[in-house]
């Protein structure tokens, strides 16, 4: 019962908090040479931010943030981040689909005082656009993340499948998802507050890739 509740496709009841050992938006050192920055930036509140990234074997995470001016060397700065998302390449679920670059979300956050500008949704788009990766579902999700994937699927430059992670099936492809403004107001063909869509999850990816 507890490995099917790490797969399943849980609607989780209100908005996400996260807990003390969760990825922060704290600012840090970040070298230059380690941190690629990727071409694009993302704007929030008339703030440019960069985009910067490190890959430790199957791990790669991404930081949103700016430089604070006259800190420490040329080499290495204090980066102050406001958004974080950790990801981990999911082999397992690249061989069941066929699928090369799929990657979980191990975590994702954003500096308070700057939710609401989209930087979560945004970063996603640079990373499966400009990255090539395919994005697989939080097998628990909070509203917040309901209503980003909905998004996600009217773009017209991203594709949303729905697949069966057990049986290695897609179910629908290119599928339009939808949520109202109420927790309760999500698609029922992903999401639901019981246990019945154990198996079911959402892959995010380029509508150019195949």
């Amino acid at each position: 019962m507890e490995e099917k509740i790490k797969e399943m496709a849980q609607a989780g009841y209100g908005c996400w908090k996260p807990t003390k050992e969760m990825i922060g938006t704290q600012s840090g050192l970040v070298t230059r040479k380690s941190w690629t920055r990727l071409g694009q930036t993302i704007k929030a509140n008339e703030t440019v931010f960069e985009v910067r990234k490190i890959e430790d074997g199957d791990i790669t995470i991404y930081k949103v943030g700016e430089f604070v001016c006259g800190s420490n060397t040329d080499d290495e700065r204090v980066f102050n981040v406001v958004c974080t998302l950790e990801l981990k390449r999911n082999r397992a679920t690249e061989h069941r689909f066929k699928q090369s670059m799929i990657y979980n979300v191990d975590g994702v956050i954003v500096k308070k005082s700057l939710r609401g500008n989209k930087i979560a949704l945004k970063l996603y788009i640079i990373i499966v656009k400009q990255e090539g990766l395919v994005i697989l579902g939080d097998e628990l999700q909070y509203f917040g993340a309901r209503v980003m994937w909905a998004r996600f699927s009217h773009h017209l430059e991203l594709i949303v499948d729905i697949i069966n992670i057990e049986t290695g099936k897609y179910l629908e492809r290119s599928v339009v998802l939808e949520h109202g403004e109420e927790d309760w107001e999500f698609d029922e063909r992903v999401w639901s507050y019981d246990t019945d869509k154990n198996d079911i999850r959402l892959l995010l990816r380029d509508i150019k890739k195949k």
